[in-house]
């Protein structure tokens, strides 16, 4: 059963490309969640991070998000939920994010780069 599943997904995988994604960099925050296929995420930390995105949907993009700016990040529609991978000094942090919510990126008080969910308004 396992065999004709990794078949079946290898062939979807080559006969239907996978949507990369798409973002527009803003220092505006939305202020409504965002509809299924695109997160929102900004960086409040004082440097360049570079990131990666991936999905159901979706291949693992690479991003770069300056000091200060967010962008909304448009993956398939159906997609309900995003991986984050972030690489620093060869440690990989790995955050799932729920489609449709806006997040930031800071260091915790222990100094470690951390994903944090932003407040409903």
């Amino acid at each position: 059963m396992k065999l004709n599943t990794l078949i079946a997904s290898l062939w979807l995988t080559v006969l239907i490309p996978s949507i990369s994604f798409s973002h527009e960099e803003s220092t505006d925050i939305p202020s409504t969640r965002a509809p299924t296929g695109h997160v929102y995420i900004a960086n409040r930390t004082n440097g360049e991070i570079v990131f990666y995105l991936e999905s159901a949907n979706t291949i693992r993009t690479k991003h770069h998000l300056p000091p200060g700016m967010g962008a909304t990040f448009s993956g398939a529609s159906a997609d309900a939920w995003f991986n984050i991978l972030i690489y620093i000094n060869d440690k990989k942090i790995n955050y799932g994010l729920d489609a449709g919510n806006r997040y930031y990126l800071k260091q915790n008080p222990a100094g470690i780069l951390t994903v944090y969910k932003m407040p409903e308004h």
